[in-house]
């Protein structure tokens, strides 16, 4: 594999790696930034390690033409002062290509340092003076980055050839020292002028041993895990080391060093194996690598191996029989290709899905295949649960089988079922609870006509004993009707309670009557009406006020029973103008609304009054008569006189004013002669005729 495959190869590997442990990652992804991430660590005997990289991969191909500058001073804990700067390299930047090629020949061994020149020196050769001048390059420029990058993580040489590290070896024991990077980019692109590190050289940094945290072993797989929060701040990445012949000789298992997160828990790194064969043990050494490329020491061996974990398949034909006196005889069949099943354990519920309690205390041996419960309720459901495990304790269960018992004895019916309704039309109804050990619960059914048939009002068994239902009042119907029974887990039914009537809030007002017809009689004004439709009407009222009057009166009322009625209105004043009209109330008051009014103006009687006596004399030598009454009323009034002669019509004969006598002459011997009298007011208006009174000749 040659520079360029390399290359390629570790920018895509390097996508699930952190590169520093420490906030110095190059954030390739903000060109915005041109920090230097910097540190140093005294690792090795009089020397210290320093580190460096840039935010970017333009900040880094930038940093490469202009270089850096580093320096070193020396604390003094005693004076608390700093000693001068001294400069270790005054324009620190990568081999030149021919420097590079030597450096390669020096140590072919070193396959980062290959690939960290062909990373420096694989752009073309071209130099770059500016940010603005890399733009078109980005992604070429960002894998060479990354390679690069990665390059000197695991080659000392390569990040010490590419100027992003630098071995300090003046140093001595016992010392603070503090160095300084300052970018020359004479164009000054970078946000800070100089990035500072402090080493302190009284002890070696030691490098932990990697504990695993967690080993877990599969189906032809192992995972080991290592705390991220401890080995993250030491290494950056890790190998992992495995033994073919039981920890005598080991050999590196990966090719490229990892860093992996655990997939369900990020606080974790992770090692994957898969294997070939379960009970086959594996021996596994971790060791970690720094950002210097140092390694820390190989961990103790890790003994794990591929086991069993696939349950054997649940029992199958699982039959139950009830053998009487609570006891159930289970049995059931397995896979005989499950070989390897340990035992059985059986458990019971009342429910197919909750409130399982295991009978077996003790398991069943692997050549089971049946099992007795010796105290099943006989009053409630019996759902049985067959469980097998097998030697690695991989379990299966079997689907529910209902251990089936005949009762046909139903609860007994409720008791005390009472109920109410508010005016919001929400019905509270409850009864009593039953005792029977094996209730379920209770259905409620209502109607609105309790001679129709009762509908289920409840989906499902209610498990109390108040159940509340909403109902509309703006309804004609007054009562609505419950009754409740009792279900057992069997779900035979109880008898049904007797029928609780609920009478409802009363909201609608009755129908209105109406007027039919208003007529003028001879003793006043009669009225005819048809009576309100509601069935709980109690009364009629009818009101009447003369037609200039705003408030009416009450004149007559019925108990609204009859379909039509008639009233005629006594209580009138000849010639005055009324106006009428007619409602309705309910057993709870509620008036319905007001027919539309009737008007008429009362009748005026025109006839006077007729004279009561009229007395008459007679001449029957002179043939005359003399006619004489009383008329006891004030006014000015005419009297017309009627007379007929033997037997003949009446006709009238004279017709006076403001006089009570007449005398007539006109008759001879022989004539039968009768009198009637009339009397006319000066509007017209006349009186019945007179009693007749007669004469003879």
């Amino acid at each position: 594999m040659n520079a360029n495959q390399i290359i390629f190869k570790i920018a895509f590997l390097v996508i699930f790696i952190i590169i520093f442990s420490v906030p110095m990652v190059a954030q390739e992804s903000n060109e915005d930034k041109k920090e230097i991430g910097f540190k140093g660590d005294y690792i090795e005997k009089n020397k210290v390690m320093l580190r460096w990289l840039p935010s970017s991969a333009g900040s880094w191909r930038l940093l490469n033409y202009y270089g850096y500058k580093l320096e070193r001073a020396e604390i003094d804990t005693l004076k608390k002062i700093t000693t001068e700067w001294k400069s270790l390299a005054n324009n620190l930047k990568p081999l030149t290509l021919q420097e590079w090629q030597t450096k390669v020949k020096t140590i072919p061994t070193d396959t980062m340092l290959m690939v960290a020149g062909q990373a420096v020196h694989g752009m073309s050769g071209k130099q770059f003076s500016s940010l603005d001048s890399l733009e078109g390059r980005d992604a070429e420029m960002r894998n060479f980055f990354t390679a690069v990058t990665f390059a000197a993580e695991f080659s000392k040489n390569a990040a010490v050839a590419s100027a992003l590290g630098y071995i300090d070896q003046t140093v001595l024991e016992n010392k603070i020292y503090i160095y300084r990077l300052t970018p020359l980019d004479s164009i000054s692109d970078f946000k800070l002028t100089f990035n500072t590190a402090i080493v302190h050289t009284d002890q070696l940094l030691k490098l932990p041993i990697i504990v695993p945290s967690e080993i877990r072993e599969g189906e032809n797989a192992i995972e080991i895990f290592w705390e991220k929060e401890i080995y993250s701040e030491y290494y950056s990445s890790f190998n992992v080391y495995k033994s073919p012949d039981k920890g005598v000789t080991w050999k590196k298992y990966n090719d490229i060093p990892f860093q992996y997160s655990a997939f369900k828990d990020n606080s974790k790194f992770i090692f994957r194996d898969s294997i070939a064969k379960n009970y086959n043990p594996q021996y596994y050494k971790l060791e970690g690598l720094t950002s210097y490329a140092t390694f820390g020491p190989l961990s103790d061996p890790i003994i794990a191996q591929g086991k069993d974990r696939t349950p054997p398949k649940p029992p199958f034909n699982v039959t139950t029989t009830y053998l009487g006196n609570k006891e159930m005889k289970i049995t059931w069949e397995v896979d005989p290709a499950d070989t390897d099943i340990k035992e059985f354990r059986i458990s019971r519920s009342n429910k197919v899905d909750k409130g399982f309690i295991e009978l077996t205390k003790v398991p069943l041996s692997a050549d089971t295949r049946s099992f007795i419960d010796k105290d099943c309720n006989e009053l409630i459901n019996n759902y049985y649960f067959i469980g097998v495990i097998d030697k690695e304790g991989n379990p299966s269960v079997s689907m529910p089988e209902h251990g089936t018992i005949i009762d046909s004895m139903p609860p007994s019916m409720p008791k005390g079922l009472q109920g109410t309704i508010d005016t919001n039309g929400v019905v509270t109804i409850h009864w009593n609870l039953g005792s029977e050990p094996d209730l379920l619960g209770y259905v409620v059914h209502f109607s609105n006509n309790d001679e129709l048939t009762f509908y289920n009002k409840t989906d499902y068994p209610l498990r109390d004993t108040i159940w509340r239902d909403t109902i509309p009042l703006n309804v004609l119907t007054e009562k609505i009707y419950y009754k409740v029974r009792a279900l057992d887990h069997r779900f035979n039914p109880s008898p049904f309670t007797a029928i609780l009537t609920l009478k409802k809030p009363d909201l609608v007002p009755p129908s209105s009557p109406q007027f039919t017809s208003v007529l003028n009689a001879l003793g006043g004004v009669e009225l005819k009406w048809v009576n309100s439709s509601s069935h709980d009407v109690v009364k009629v009222v009818i009101q009447r006020k003369l037609k200039n009057e705003t408030t009416y009166q009450d004149i007559y009322t019925s108990n609204g029973i009859k379909d039509e009625e008639m009233f005629i209105d006594t209580k009138v004043i000849q010639g005055k103008e009324y106006q009428y009209q007619v409602y309705a109330v309910d057993d709870v008051n509620l008036k319905s609304e007001i027919s539309g009014s009737v008007y008429i103006k009362a009748f005026i009687d025109k006839t006077l009054p007729a004279i009561e006596t009229v007395e008459i004399q007679s001449d029957k030598e002179t043939f005359t008569s003399i006619l004489s009454w009383k008329y006891p009323y004030e006014g000015k009034y005419k009297f017309a006189i009627y007379s007929s002669v033997n037997a003949g019509p009446y006709l009238t004969i004279k017709i006076i004013e403001n006089v009570n006598t007449w005398k007539d002459k006109t008759f001879k011997k022989g004539d039968i002669v009768k009198y009637r009298i009339k009397v006319i007011n000066d509007k017209g208006w006349q009186s019945e005729f007179s009693e007749e009174v007669l004469v003879m000749f």
